[in-house]
C-alpha cells in the first residue's frame, strides 16, 4: 500500500473515533439530564410536603393564640 491510501484509512479511522466519542458524550449528557430531571421532581415534592406542614403548623399557632387570648371587651363610655 502506499502512503497515500494508509493516511486516508487513518483518516477514516480517527473520524469513526471522534464520531464514537461524539455520541457516547451525548449519551452520558442524557442520562446525566434523566437524573438531574428525576432530582428536580424529588425535591418538588419534598418542598410541597414542607409547605404543607408548614401550613398546618401555622394553623395550630394561629388556634392557639386565639384560643389563649381574652376576647376584647367593648367598653361604653357614655352614662
Amino acid at each position: 500500500m502506499d502512503k497515500a491510501v494508509l493516511t486516508e484509512i487513518l483518516l477514516i479511522l480517527v473520524a469513526s473515533m471522534f464520531g464514537m466519542l461524539v455520541a457516547v458524550f451525548g449519551w452520558l449528557s442524557n442520562k446525566l439530564y434523566e437524573k438531574l430531571d428525576q432530582m428536580t421532581k424529588a425535591l418538588q415534592e419534598i418542598e410541597n410536603g414542607l409547605i404543607e406542614k408548614i401550613h398546618e403548623i401555622d394553623k395550630r399557632v394561629i388556634k392557639v393564640e386565639t384560643e389563649a387570648t381574652p376576647q376584647p371587651r367593648v367598653v361604653s363610655f357614655r352614662k
